[in-house]
């Protein structure tokens, strides 16, 4: 039976990967590093990110300005900002269901606190763990071990859904079932348990699982 589901936030619950796309380019290139275009993050995003600046001329010692700097470049791009498909629908039918809704992110929980209160979400989310809530980033597993945490569930009561494939190794050692949501940027989704298109699929999942 599931009784929680984990969201990534960027790309899964928020379209925002131009949003996002186009900060990291000006964080990269206020940190010293090249000018590089949104068309080639799009194109490299599927590393891992700290090698991304990395490859473009910021150095090592820097990645821990990214973070704080994000939020003030994020918000000269928000017109890029939208919900996902069938986000609503999906949140409305967790609710309705009594199942906890929580978010596990990298993103900075202002930005996250700002896309909420944008798009009126206010009244869905159990708990946000975001990159400001943790000591160690994505793909380490102290994220996702606070948020299965802070669920009140273990095990097989949990789908953690995301459109990269970064942690689903972790999902799969903590127990809880991984879904891969298809993005402009999704890796190889190949390691997940169940992969969708969009967010209505999350709900024929549960309603499966749910009935075996």
């Amino acid at each position: 039976m599931i009784k929680a589901v984990i969201f990534d936030w960027n790309g899964v619950i928020i379209d925002d990967i131009e949003a996002n796309g186009r900060a990291n380019c000006d964080i990269i290139f206020e940190l010293g590093g090249q000018k590089i275009s949104v068309d080639v993050w799009f194109k490299e995003i599927r590393q891992e990110w700290g090698k991304f600046f990395i490859k473009y001329g910021v150095k090592e010692e820097d990645l821990c300005k990214v973070l704080p700097m994000m939020s003030e470049h994020y918000f000269k791009y928000t017109k890029y900002v939208k919900l996902t498909k069938n986000v609503i629908d999906l949140l409305n039918y967790l609710k309705s269901n009594g199942i906890i809704i929580g978010v596990l992110s990298g993103t900075a929980k202002k930005n996250i606190l700002h896309n909420i209160e944008t798009f009126s979400l206010d009244n869905y989310f159990s708990f946000i763990i975001s990159g400001d809530d943790v000591t160690n980033q994505k793909p380490h597993p102290e994220p996702l071990e606070k948020a299965i945490k802070a669920s009140g569930f273990n095990g097989r009561e949990i789908l953690y859904v995301d459109d990269m494939s970064a942690i689903f190794e972790q999902a799969h050692n903590f127990g809880i079932i991984p879904v891969g949501m298809r993005s402009k940027i999704s890796d190889d989704l190949s390691s997940a348990e169940y992969i969708v298109e969009d967010l209505q699929g999350i709900i024929n999942i549960i309603e499966n699982i749910n009935q075996n």
